[in-house]
């Protein structure tokens, strides 16, 4: 297997290993084809995902979107964008709202894992 690479990196071979059969007959799954499903991860999910997972696992408790900006990245990425990656990662079951509360001039999600305990991170 081809070592994946660095998330967010761009990856312009196919996701196929056998590249060869990928261009004769077309991607199918069905067919036996080993698809690299690892490396198709590494590529596509967001890294902001990985670090809202990783820093709710590290913390083991409820965090905002507020909270997890400061951690994740050092304050480089918006309240904005990490809580449209938490609300995907909610959307997949991954996340749910632990609590609300009330903030300056509004409302305040707090989020956690879905079935209340952390994921094994290797």
């Amino acid at each position: 297997m081809t070592p994946s690479p660095p998330v967010g990196q761009l990856v312009k071979e196919p996701l196929f290993l056998d590249q060869e059969a990928e261009r004769e007959a077309g991607p199918s799954f069905d067919s036996g084809d080993s698809f690299d499903w690892e490396r198709l991860v590494a590529v596509s999910l967001h890294p902001l995902k990985v670090g809202i997972v990783e820093a709710l696992s590290w913390l083991r408790q409820p965090l905002s979107a507020t909270e997890l900006a400061r951690m994740v990245g050092a304050g480089k990425y918006s309240r904005d964008l990490i809580q449209y990656h938490a609300g995907c990662l909610e959307n997949w079951g991954v996340l749910a709202v632990a609590e609300v509360r009330r903030t300056q001039g509004g409302w305040e999600s707090y989020y956690f894992f879905s079935n209340g305990s952390e994921p094994a991170i290797a």
